[in-house]
Parts: C-alpha cells; structure tokens; sequence
C-alpha cells in the first residue's frame, strides 16, 4: 500500500505546475495555494488511521 501511495503521490506532483510545489524533506512538501486543492483531495483520499497529514499555511 505505502509504494502505491507514493507512487500515486508522484503522480499528482507532477501534474502540477513545476515551481508549485517544493518537497522540503521526508513526507514533507509546500505547495502554492492555488494548486494545493488538487494535493489535499488526493490526501483525503487516504485518510484514516494508516495515514496522518497535517496542513499548515506560510505566510512570506
């Protein structure tokens, strides 16, 4: 399931503008506001007790 998932992950990632997204370290990763929608639907997806995922905005 955790390599299915990445590799779903990886998917949305690159779909999205390039410069949108940054991966910060571990499972960590910003994305711009305008395209964090498509991230958090695919996130909601998995919900649940195997999976935790926190959202948290940046301001500059």
């Amino acid at each position: 399931m955790r390599r299915w998932f990445y590799t779903q992950l990886e998917r949305v990632l690159l779909r999205l503008p390039v410069k949108s997204w940054c991966k910060v370290g571990g499972s960590v990763y910003t994305v711009d506001k305008k395209h964090s929608h498509k991230f958090r639907e695919f996130l909601k997806r998995f919900d649940g007790p195997e999976l935790e995922w926190y959202e948290f905005k940046i301001r500059d």
